[in-house]
Formats: structure tokens, sequence, C-alpha cells
């Protein structure tokens, strides 16, 4: 029976060689002695679901990111943020719109709490015929303190109709207040729980559409090119993240000649800095006093990047503008890694969540690990685990053709490839929970003491003193460290933290639940960082213990040669002094601080 299904089994590898990697086989004998008879079982070969995903996902056509924007751009061009009174007047609002053309689509998004009880609609039409018509049909409100500003935002009021509900129909999707929580699965691997958790807290097509939205009415007002940039839509972002904006007040493209018709311009400031800084100070002023729904607006001029901060009423969104041209090009690179393997965001996003829920990172920026240096550490281990799933920078700076170049006016120079077709795919089929496993592994033991990280190399490099206590190559600008803030303690709490999890995969239940417990790291038998015995430091002993009279003294800290000072070091070991009498009980720790 053995060499039956041995054999089977080898035939089947040789009609389809390439579904061994996609199974998972799973031979399981025991013996029953059954009148006589022995009997054999065998599970049925089983589609592993990580190799599923990653069939429909290579099978799908591929979309560089310049065209995802250029889709999303047009999408917003048949969109409009549509207010309305109350939600009873949903039908009318509907036969309304429906006489400029068809509708593609209608979502509720969540109540403004500063406008009573209006409903704000997100509408797309079918054809941008339709949606121009319907914008130049709008006209400026005859309140006369109103700030003349014509965007995709409106304000819609019925005249003499009939209120009538909104029904449910398949053209309308009800946006309910979400949030993050662990999706409840019983009976599923650990890859399915993080599958889960990703496709529950990801940024969705409704976040997406209002950032481009946001951008749109920026452009408006500013008339120059506004586009986002970061988590929210690099595809590592959650619901709910910040929207950062980009302001290109200069074209930014591949290497051409020098143009030989040009605009006449003022001159600008001899300092690019300040020359931006004075840009985002008009800016502020325009969003304070033009811009509808934007609200708290603060200038951060004297930062490293210089940023104006606001909160956007409308799309319920905090905003940044800025003018580094680093971030979008940062952007487009996070994104094309993401597009290389289905297993690259949804780990991300668990051992994000899993360093939320046991400190190591935080929402205030400080001296601990950001979630940008978390994902270029995952980054880093795809790399160098075998086989490879994300190749090099310098793998993709090859494959780069000359219509990759861009140039920024910081000089500035990216080429890597922006089309992945033609990017050779991994051939490793780990799922996602053996590949959190090896990143804890990985880490826990990592020599960041002596070694760095290089994502354009794909390999760990050797480090100074001088470049940090974390070091990550930046993979834009590598002569810079993308870590620069992080101390020492949070690499230690970082690495303990590894350990921690790498130990609750292998002796408990491989939950995510499970993993997203704090432990604390005196249940792996050693002390945590940074804790100091404070009778050590004055070298007070422990009271002696009347009850017994044979216990054990405990050493002292230095010995009696060692708290001497070393000038009076002969006079002490040669003729030692005569012993004071006490004249009192032994001062406490509080009370020798204080004298």
């Amino acid at each position: 029976m053995d060499d039956w299904m041995a054999q089977n089994l080898h035939s089947l590898s040789e009609e389809d060689p390439v579904s061994l990697p996609y199974v998972h086989i799973l031979l399981q004998t025991h013996s029953e002695q059954v009148s006589g008879n022995i009997a054999m079982s065998c599970s049925l070969l089983v589609p592993c679901p990580d190799r599923l995903m990653w069939e429909s996902w290579r099978s799908s056509s591929f979309v560089t990111f310049s065209e995802h924007q250029e889709q999303r751009k047009q999408q917003v061009l048949r969109t409009y943020y549509l207010q309305v009174p109350s939600f009873a007047v949903g039908h009318d609002m509907y036969d309304y719109l429906h006489q400029f053309g068809d509708i593609k689509e209608v979502q509720l998004l969540p109540a403004v709490h500063d406008h009573n009880d209006a409903v704000s609609y997100l509408v797309e039409f079918a054809t941008e015929a339709a949606a121009t018509e319907f914008f130049q049909s709008a006209s400026l409100p005859a309140e006369q303190r109103a700030v003349p500003m014509k965007s995709r935002f409106l304000r819609w009021t019925p005249m003499g109709r009939k209120h009538g509900m909104f029904a449910q129909t398949q053209t309308m999707q009800v946006l309910s207040q979400r949030k993050e929580k662990i999706p409840k699965q019983n009976h599923v691997s650990l890859s399915a729980e993080i599958q889960a958790y990703y496709e529950k807290v990801r940024l969705k097509d409704l976040d997406f559409r209002l950032s481009y939205l946001v951008c749109d009415q920026m452009e408006a007002a500013l008339r120059a090119c506004v586009l986002p940039f970061g988590s929210s839509v690099n595809g590592f972002g959650k619901q709910d993240c910040d929207l950062d904006m980009f302001l290109s007040v200069a074209q930014m493209g591949p290497l051409s000649k020098v143009p030989e018709l040009t605009f006449l311009c003022k001159p600008g400031l001899t300092s690019a800095r300040m020359q931006k800084q004075r840009y985002l100070e008009l800016l502020g002023d325009l969003l304070i006093s033009l811009v509808p729904g934007c609200m708290q607006v603060q200038r951060i001029l004297r930062a490293k990047v210089p940023i104006v901060r606001f909160q956007h009423l409308f799309a319920k969104k905090d905003c940044d503008v800025s003018m580094d041209q680093v971030g979008p090009l940062m952007t487009e690179l996070l994104w094309l890694l993401g597009e290389m393997d289905p297993r690259v965001r949804p780990l991300v996003f668990c051992i994000r969540k899993w360093a939320r829920e046991v400190k190591v990172t935080s929402p205030v920026p400080g001296r601990w690990i950001s979630n940008f240096q978390l994902t270029l550490l995952v980054i880093h281990y795809l790399q160098v685990v075998r086989p490879v799933i994300l190749p090099s920078l310098r793998t993709l700076e090859a494959l780069g053709g000359p219509d990759d170049i861009q140039v920024t006016s910081d000089g500035l120079e990216c080429r890597y490839v922006r089309d992945l077709s033609i990017v050779t795919p991994s051939t490793n089929s780990s799922p996602v929970e053996d590949l959190l496993t090896g990143f804890f592994a990985y880490f826990h033991s990592f020599d960041f003491k002596h070694k760095g990280l290089s994502i354009r190399y794909a390999e760990s490099v050797p480090k100074t003193y001088h470049q940090g206590v974390l070091y990550i190559e930046n993979p834009l600008e590598p002569q810079l460290n993308a870590s620069p803030n992080v101390v020492l303690e949070e690499v230690v709490r970082f690495q303990e933290q590894c350990r921690a999890a790498l130990w609750k995969l292998e002796n408990v239940n491989r939950t995510l639940a499970s993993l997203m417990e704090p432990l604390e790291v005196e249940e792996l038998g050693y002390k945590p960082y940074g804790l100091v015995d404070v009778s050590k430091i004055f070298h007070e002993e422990e009271p002696k213990s009347t009850n017994s009279t044979n216990q054990l003294q405990p050493k002292p800290l230095l010995s009696a040669s060692a708290r001497v000072p070393p000038s009076k070091m002969s006079s002490a070991t040669s003729e030692p002094e005569p012993k004071k009498k006490a004249s009192g009980k032994k001062s406490s720790v509080s009370n020798r601080i204080a004298t």
C-alpha cells in the first residue's frame, strides 16, 4: 500500500510539477486491525490558501502607480460630495440627480455633527458629461457673508418637493462606523486570521475617493498640482489614517532637454527652504479664508519638513500639506513593493498591530520605532528570506528604463522600474504565519550594535557608532539614516518583544488574539532592560531577620578595598583606622538623600 501511494504521488508530480509547491500534502497512516486487514487513511491534496491567492494575484493585469493615480483622477471628475438637509429627502435627491444622466454609485457618508440633521452622500455619475452638466447647474450661495468658492463639495436644498425616504438599492452603499478589531474566527489558521484582519482595517474604495476629492478641491483653490502620498495611497494605510498631500509648483518627471520656450516668472528667494516656507504660509491663509471645510489650520514651518496641518470637516480627515518631493517617490516605491506579493501588506499590518499592542510603537512621534521604520524592517526581512520574496532596490533600478527616471528639483534621481510585469515573481510559497514567525526569529537575535539594514542591497551592512543605534539605510537617499530618532532602550524593547512573540507562537495557541496580548519579559527568564535595583545604588543591605540566625548575608556590591578612594588606598591597606562607635541607627535611603 505504501509503494502504491508513493508511486501515485510521484506520477502526480511528474504530470503537474508546479502543483507540489502549491498544495499542502498531509499523509497520515495508522494501522487498525479490522478483520485482519490493515486500513490506511490519506487526506486529499488540499490547495494552500496563500498559493491560490498568489495565483489570482499574478494572473490579474498589473497597473502601474501612475496609471492607478490617473484612474482615480478620472473617477474624481465624475464624483461629487453632496450635502442634503436630512435623510428623508434621499428619494427626491435621487430623482433630481437622474435628470442629468445615469448614476453609477451613491454612498452614504458619516454624519457631520456641525450641521444638525444634515446628511452627506458621495455621488458618482456614469459619464463625465453628466457630471459636468450637474456641476454647471450649481450656483454660489445667496448669503452675502459666504466666501465665493467653486469646488466639488455641494449642497442641495429641495424646493417644493415631496419628501421620501431613500430606499436601499444596489446603487447605494451605507458606510458604517468602522473600528479596528480582530475578527473572531474559530478553527482557522493564523494566516487566515491575518488576512481577515487586513481586509477589515485596510483602506476601502471610499477612503481613496475622499482623499482624491480633497486634493481636487485644493487644486481648484490653488491652481496648482496637489497629489496625495503616504499611507493614504501606498496601500499600507489603515482606515481613518491621515491624508498627506504634496503641493507641486515645479514639474517633476523624466529627464529631458532644456526647453526652448519658458514662462516669465518672478524671482524667488535664494534659499529653497525659505521659498517653500513662504508658499506654505500663503497656503495657510488661503485655507483659513477661502476653502470650505478646512478647520484648525496650523502652520508648522520650522520643522525639518515644513507642513500646513488642518482638519477637513466634510471628509473627516486630518490633512498635512508639504512640498517635499521625496514623499511621493517613497510612496510609489512602497506601493510597488506591496504590489509584488499579496503577502506583503497583510504581514505589515499584522506586525504593526502587534507592535502597537506591546508598546513598541506609539501614535505620538518620539524616540521609539515608527510605523514607517517597522515597514522597512519587514521589507528587509522579505528580501533576505530564502527563497527571496522581494528583490533589492538595485535589481529594480537595473530593470528600469529611460522612461522610469525621475529627478526632483533638489537633484534626487530615482530610476527604479515602474512596470512590475517584467519582474520575475518569487518562488517562495510560505504562508503568512511562517513569515511572521521568521520575522520574529530573525530580528530577536539581530546584531543591531554592529550591523545595519540596507534595502538597496537587500543585506545587512556594517555600521559605525555615528550612524545611530538603529541604522536603516534610506532607500532613496542612501547617505541618510531612516531611523535616527530611535534610542538604545527602544531597540532592546523591540528585540525583547520579538523574543516574547516567538515564544508565544511556539508554546501558546497560534492565534492572532494571543499574539497581541502583552507578555512580561520576566516570564521568559530574564529582567527587562533599564530596571535598576535602588538598594545597589546606595549599597544598602537587606535587614537581618530576627527569627533566623543562620541566614546567609547578602554580598556587598563592591569589596571593601574597591569602595576606598584611590588617594587613601595605601593608608587603608597598611594600617586601618580604629572603628568609631555608632551614634545611632543606620539612616534610611531617603534620609541620606536629604542630607
